[in-house]
């Protein structure tokens, strides 16, 4: 995977602990994602930039068949994860520490079961749009590495991101069915992150959509 894309997140922040230090240069080789070739006959679910971990660990742990792929370059979300997966001795957890859009690229058609997108960066200023995840070409290709019936799960504390979100989407309901839309007061049954806990907005949207083939 060597193509590069423009990347405007953050890398990294505070300075990671001893603890996790050890881990990103010990520990991470061990679980870093290699080979699409084995993924073909699991049942398989990526997380677009998992942030801390807190989604991806949890269901890890509730579904120890299936095999979650975790894509972000956040060092410390990266570390952070680690730690989740080597206290609790997750088996079933790969990380790719890169763009999640070159990975995506990379990867096979219908490889995937589920996608998830929790709480992406809304990138609030206008001049900042063209950088959110949600655009044509990221749907498509989310869309392409979908299996049939496949789900891709997207939530949102960022209003007008959930207005753009919906509209894009809708332009491709030839190719993804809205299958489900719920707020805080009908929340799915997701494992809940740091980060929504955090949020301060009343307007989370939470939606599945499911791919047409």
């Amino acid at each position: 995977m060597e193509e590069r894309l423009k990347f405007y997140g953050r890398i990294k922040s505070r300075a990671l602990t001893s603890r996790q230090l050890f881990l990103y240069n010990n520990f991470l080789p061990d679980v870093l994602f290699t080979d699409f070739a084995d993924l073909k006959t699991s049942t398989n679910i990526l997380e677009i930039g998992f942030g801390n971990g807190e989604t991806l660990s949890t269901l890890a742990l509730e579904n120890p068949n299936k095999t979650y792929i975790g894509c972000e370059m956040f060092v410390n979300g990266i570390a952070s994860l680690l730690d989740k997966i080597e206290r609790n001795k997750i088996q079933n957890i790969k990380i790719f520490n890169g763009d999640a859009r070159l990975f995506i690229k990379q990867a096979p058609n219908k490889i995937f079961d589920e996608v998830l997108l929790l709480f992406p960066d809304p990138w609030t200023k206008r001049k900042h749009h063209f950088r959110r995840f949600i655009n044509d070409d990221n749907v498509l290709q989310v869309h392409r590495i979908l299996r049939e019936h496949g789900v891709f799960k997207i939530a949102t504390d960022h209003a007008e991101y959930a207005s753009a979100i919906i509209k894009t989407m809708q332009a491709h309901k030839s190719i993804f069915a809205l299958t489900g839309m719920y707020d805080q007061n009908t929340r799915p049954n997701w494992p809940t992150s740091k980060y929504e806990i955090k949020s301060n907005s009343t307007q989370i949207m939470y939606t599945v959509y499911t791919a047409i083939h």
